[in-house]
């Protein structure tokens, strides 16, 4: 067993040194100081935000690959092309996703191009008040990753639509 000894006094005498030093760095007046917590802070929060954003990037890979499956024993497939697709959904659309569901006649693997292609629906919003998006995303199953993702929702009639559809019932 090994035993630290700590001289405690002269911890004391550095620590008094770097404060003395510190304190001469510091700016003297008030307005400096505060100046200065200020900035501090700013750059804090700054830091966390920047670091917050990296992390959910790197979270936030369009990939899906599971690195304890055996993609030999069990492929790749439209089930997991779906899951991809709804993840990203999710990421772009946070809480106020109320559910999806495919569109089973239009999904499809297009041997082409060499993409699953999924459409699906999508309700955004509250349960009170939502509305439906339509979600055309591409993902290449050998890259486990999507290549094209656009949501599209459908358009708003005007007042002036309603009216007219209203008188030509």
């Amino acid at each position: 067993m090994t035993t630290i000894k700590i001289n405690v006094a002269a911890l004391k005498e550095d620590l008094a040194w770097l404060w003395e030093k510190i304190d001469d760095w510091l700016p003297q007046s008030q307005q400096g100081r505060a100046m200065l917590l200020l900035c501090s802070v700013f750059g804090f929060i700054a830091s966390i935000m920047l670091i917050s954003k990296l992390i959910n990037h790197v979270d936030h890979t369009k990939v899906h690959f599971d690195p304890t499956r055996d993609y030999a024993q069990i492929p790749f497939d439209e089930l997991d092309a779906t899951m991809i697709c709804e993840q990203e959904t999710n990421y772009r659309y946070g809480n106020s996703v109320l559910r999806t569901h495919v569109d089973s006649h239009s999904t499809r693997l297009d041997k082409t191009q060499g993409l699953y292609k999924i459409f699906m629906f999508a309700d955004i919003g509250s349960k009170k008040h939502f509305e439906e998006i339509t979600v055309h995303c591409f993902v290449d199953p050998s890259e486990f990753m999507i290549d094209h993702y656009r949501a599209i929702v459908k358009k708003q009639d005007t007042l002036l639509d309603k009216a007219i559809s209203f008188l030509n019932f």
